[in-house]
């Protein structure tokens, strides 16, 4: 027998509520933002709303954080704002990427080797 799964996504708040996070496109940064929006691809007229996290196996938190600004994007694009999304993954962290760690029932943490170090 095949189940159907419904998953329920709920932000708080809407996310036709988040405001661009540099209004003021100009001062100092002005040049060095423009160069790296078109060395990404962006336009100057768009608003770019960004998530990102360390080079690690992936998990739920960043799924979660994923999903959050697809619904921004779609919310501003719907409005009329030409709005697009960037995952920024840092690799300069000193972290060992093929270790999973979890919580236990001890309250400590365990760990699974998934990758070599």
């Amino acid at each position: 027998m095949n189940e159907v799964v419904v998953a329920e996504t709920t932000f708080q708040p809407d996310p036709g509520c988040w405001l661009p996070g540099l209004p003021n496109r100009d001062g100092p940064l002005a040049e060095a933002r423009a160069a790296t929006r078109e060395a990404m691809g962006f336009t100057a007229g768009e608003t770019i709303v960004a998530t990102g996290h360390q080079a690690a196996v992936w998990h739920p938190g960043i799924l979660a954080k994923d999903i959050a600004v697809s619904a921004c994007v779609r919310d501003g694009t719907n409005q009329g704002r030409p709005t697009r999304s960037l995952h920024f993954i840092a690799d300069h962290d000193a972290n060992d990427g093929g270790l999973v760690t979890y919580p236990t029932l001890e309250l400590t943490r365990g760990s699974w080797r998934m990758f070599p170090a």
